[in-house]
């Protein structure tokens, strides 16, 4: 399983354009480094890491490269636009993204992963599939989180 994901991971094109955006000339040490965490992984949690594999390497991405994760506080962050085939940049959504994270910090973990979740899944029946929580909790928790970022970013 190891290497199945590791390979994976290498070979995602998305995540390396975002590791570039995130991390500029460092951007392979950053891929590397998820590399390490998933080898320092046991194999159950690489089973159950596997369905939503691409969201979790995304979100480590972020985190690792923000200036509070890891690599973040052992170098200075640099963030260029990249150029990226039938992708217009509008800073506003970075703007806004930046703004809705540093709510979503705020919050209890729970509602903050089913939301990062249900943003991956983009449906409240695929989160409550892959979760196997119910859908009523699953959509009182995500309207929860949607009120808050509202209110707070008015």
């Amino acid at each position: 399983m190891k290497e199945k994901l590791c390979k994976r991971l290498l070979a995602d094109e998305n995540l390396k354009a975002l590791a570039l955006r995130l991390f500029d000339k460092d951007a392979e040490d950053l891929i590397q480094e998820i590399g390490l965490i998933i080898c320092l992984k046991s194999d159950e949690e690489l089973e159950r890491l596997n369905e939503y594999f691409d969201f979790w390497a995304a979100r480590t991405v972020m985190n690792m490269a923000s200036k509070t994760g890891k690599l973040g506080k052992l170098r200075t962050r640099k963030i260029e636009a990249v150029e990226l085939v039938d992708f217009d940049y509008e800073p506003e959504i970075d703007e806004l993204y930046a703004e809705v994270m540093e709510i979503l910090e705020e919050m209890y973990w729970y509602k903050k992963e089913l939301f990062m979740t249900y943003v991956e899944a983009g449906s409240l029946s695929k989160v409550t599939s892959a979760t196997g929580i119910n859908r009523y909790s699953v959509w009182n928790n995500l309207k929860e989180v949607r009120d808050t970022v509202k209110a707070k970013m008015k």
